[in-house]
């Protein structure tokens, strides 16, 4: 904004002063309504709502972006008239609400609702006013330049305020944008790309450490820090992990090599340890499985590796076999139709494999029948489709009149 009169000079009347802002504020509220009526048409003719959410920011915001851009415009062409005193006033006003609309908006896009609205007043909107404040004042460019002058030493380096201050906002910013773009690339994976749960839960984790990494490596470079400083807590490191981190260590490479291998998935139920559950979470030094009485579980990776562990695969079906005996029967072959159609009428057992019947024992007053059905389930819910099978049977030979022994 070029140089203006700012102020009112004394001995001046104000009110050639109070008419020119008054009549800035009006052409720029005439040119905000106008522009809002605008973009409501369009938004009726043309839905924005699939659209991305950057481009639906910036359609919300371009009313009060024409109105701060047209008063400054008039500020700029009555600039040396009587009546231009107080305009930049009002452009500075309009633009620190265009600021402030901006950021909030940015806000919302990264956090939820509640946490939006909480840091849009107790953060944001408190900023803003500060600095519109010390803009008006003319302290702004003193203050400004107090905090970019290099003050503190870090690591022999001086850096300013500023950088610390900038350093600061990096990380807070990444730690928020690592959560939303894991989120982003989880969904992403699955419906776009098609990918399991496996490979959308390894793009989850290293979308969100990429962007840590990120973040540190840019305020890292705000301070003058030179990544060569780190060459003696890299060694350090280095030996804590060959002697006091050598289970964690551990863990973590057995991580790595379940994620290459994806011999266990998010979504198998696994038996190791003596635990029984469905694997929720794949992490890089433990995995989590919801057990069968709903606990969570925590079991280290490198068990997974040096213990035994039994895998049911979600998409493989498992087998339930059925024990049974009954009495002697001349026709054992119906019999046998009779216990395989009872099964196989079962919503969760599968038609290929096919259910299986065989004679297992003979003896002086019982017939030993063994059935193998195929489910789609594992743990807790093949169970109870077992508990649903044995009464089918029992159902079955009653209503036939077989005795069962």
């Amino acid at each position: 904004m070029n140089a203006v009169r700012w102020g009112v000079q004394i001995g001046e009347s104000s009110l050639p002063h109070l008419i020119g802002l008054a009549l800035q504020l009006l052409i720029a509220l005439l040119a905000y309504l106008a522009a809002r009526w605008l973009v409501r048409v369009c938004v009726r003719r043309y839905p924005i709502e699939t659209v991305h959410p950057i481009f639906r920011v910036l359609v919300s915001l371009f009313p009060i972006a024409l109105a701060a851009s047209l008063a400054h415009c008039v500020s700029l062409a009555f600039e040396w008239s009587e009546y231009a005193a107080w305009m930049p006033y009002g452009s500075v006003a309009l633009f620190a609400a265009l600021v402030y609309l901006l950021g909030a908006k940015v806000i919302q896009l990264l956090t939820t609702p509640e946490a939006a609205k909480g840091y849009e007043l107790t953060i944001w909107l408190p900023l803003v006013l500060i600095l519109t404040a010390m803009y008006l004042s003319g302290t702004l460019p003193k203050v400004g330049s107090f905090i970019s002058e290099p003050q503190l030493s870090i690591g022999g380096q001086k850096v300013s305020i500023l950088s610390v201050l900038i350093a600061i906002a990096v990380i807070l910013i990444s730690l928020r944008l690592s959560g939303t773009i894991a989120r982003c690339a989880y969904q992403i994976s699955l419906s776009r790309y098609g990918l399991d749960e496996h490979a959308a839960h390894i793009i989850t984790h290293v979308a969100k450490f990429s962007t840590l990494a990120l973040g540190a490596l840019i305020a890292l470079d705000f301070l003058g820090v030179s990544l060569s400083t780190f060459k003696f807590f890299a060694g350090a490191f280095g030996l804590g992990l060959g002697f006091g981190m050598q289970q964690i260590a551990n863990n973590l490479i057995s991580g790595a090599l379940l994620l290459a291998e994806k011999s266990i998935r998010v979504g198998d139920m696994i038996s190791v340890a003596g635990q029984v559950g469905r694997v929720e979470r794949i992490m890089a030094r433990a995995i989590v499985i919801r057990a069968q009485d709903d606990r969570q579980v925590i079991i280290p990776n490198m068990q997974l590796l040096t213990a035994p562990v039994v895998r049911w695969s979600k998409d493989s079906p498992s087998c339930i076999r059925l024990s049974i005996g009954t009495a002697h029967i001349e026709d054992i072959d119906s019999l046998q139709a009779l216990l395989r159609e009872a099964v196989s009428l079962h919503p969760m057992v599968l038609s290929e494999p096919a259910v299986r019947v065989r004679l297992t024992r003979l003896s002086a007053d019982a017939l030993s029948f063994e059935v193998h059905a195929w489910v789609s389930a594992v743990g807790e819910e093949a169970a109870q489709v077992e508990s649903e099978l044995y009464r089918r049977l029992y159902e079955a030979l009653k209503g036939a009149g077989v005795a069962i022994r």
